[in-house]
């Protein structure tokens, strides 16, 4: 067996866990806030006076380094002046992303996807949105 071969079976197993599962989730938020806070103008300072915290702890949250309560997925959103949802969808099917910004016509929704075999990849593309959000 080769090493790409052992890499890809590997990989494929991972995706019946609970911890591969978690850490989409919470990189999925992290990459979300990121650009929630780029879009409004928001740098890691100003988050967590707005959080009272530091700004050590949100590079933390904006890395995904933070097991994340509901609770604390609110405060983040609110503190954006967003708020949270959550869903649930197929393994298999595409993660959806989505997000409604008002317009003076009504609103407009952006939605993207990424298949959930694709998620490393997708992980590695996002991680400079997250990073952007740090500066």
């Amino acid at each position: 067996m080769t090493n790409s071969s052992r890499y890809k079976e590997a990989l494929e197993q991972s995706h019946s866990r609970i911890e591969y599962w978690r850490e989409v989730a919470t990189n999925e938020f992290a990459v979300e806030l990121g650009e929630r806070m780029s879009r409004c103008g928001i740098n890691r300072a100003e988050l967590a006076r707005r959080l009272g915290t530091s700004q050590a702890y949100i590079t933390k949250v904006l890395g995904g380094n933070v097991n994340f309560t509901i609770e604390t997925m609110v405060k983040l959103a609110l503190a954006l002046e967003g708020a949270l949802h959550l869903h649930i969808s197929d393994k298999e099917a595409l993660t959806t992303r989505w997000r409604v910004e008002p317009t003076t016509s009504g609103a407009t929704v952006f939605q993207s996807g990424v298949k959930t075999t694709d998620v490393a990849a997708h992980l590695e593309a996002n991680a400079a949105e997250v990073a952007s959000a740090w500066s």
